[in-house]
């Protein structure tokens, strides 16, 4: 096991699964104890690791109070928070003119508020704890390069990228915050397997691999980001795609 993370906290949202089971996995690995977050029950995931690394806890990132209640049992659990790795996210295809403004607020409650809340509230608990800490909000490759029929989406993971270099400006040099920007991930939220019959064409235009990236990719970077390699890192979006965005 590592121990470039020995001692430290970390929240991991979206840890019942793809890139935020992932995530946690390689951070319990480098040595963290880490929190895990989901709107369903993470107590299958916890019972995947090591007792005594993890905790479960039933979050839904776009309820204030569910919010705070989850990040306070953690301080209690715990003694505090070093890290926040929030990766809960939706991903929906969604038309303009087949868009109702419930479906658009939707997407962005999600993507938006609940990475506004998520963060405001680890914030506050690192300055509790009073020994700076880093956080890695997500954004999206689709950020920069735009996608028909993903208005929302791609709004809400450009507001991702563009809070996390605000945050930067306004924590640092105590607290460092990035942005990942993966592209397609073999995870539930894509929707179909990671294998070339299974992939649109379009998937893999411009993409110099020719694939599609697996979990264990995404959560390397975010160990690295929050490592002790990622010290001279802030205000950064890490593009995790491939190269299909340059």
């Amino acid at each position: 096991m590592g121990a470039e993370l020995g001692g430290k906290v970390a929240i991991v949202t979206g840890a019942a699964s793809g890139i935020g089971r992932a995530t946690a996995q390689a951070l319990v690995a480098a040595g963290a104890k880490v929190a895990l977050f989901d709107r369903v029950d993470t107590a299958e995931t916890a019972e995947g690791f090591e007792s005594g690394n993890t905790a479960a806890f039933r979050v839904d990132v776009t309820d204030e109070a569910s919010v705070i209640a989850g990040v306070a049992a953690v301080e209690e659990r715990f003694g505090g928070i070093d890290i926040l790795a929030h990766l809960a996210g939706i991903f929906e295809y969604a038309p303009l003119l087949e868009t109702s403004l419930e479906d658009f607020n939707r997407i962005l409650n999600i993507n938006v508020s609940g990475t506004f809340l998520i963060v405001r509230e680890t914030v506050r608990a690192m300055r509790r704890l009073g020994r700076g800490g880093r956080i890695i909000t997500t954004s999206s490759e689709l950020a920069q390069l735009g996608r028909e029929g993903h208005a929302a989406y791609c709004a809400s993971k450009s507001a991702a990228a563009a809070m996390a270099r605000c945050w930067a400006r306004e924590f640092g040099p105590d607290i460092l915050v990035n942005a990942i920007a993966p592209g397609p991930v073999d995870t539930p939220l894509l929707g179909w397997k990671a294998t070339p019959d299974d992939l649109k064409a379009s998937e893999l235009a411009g993409n110099p691999l020719g694939r599609i990236g697996q979990p264990q990719e995404i959560a390397a970077v975010i160990r690295f980001l929050v490592g002790p390699g990622g010290s001279y890192i802030t205000g950064q979006t890490i593009g995790a795609n491939g190269g299909a965005a340059m």
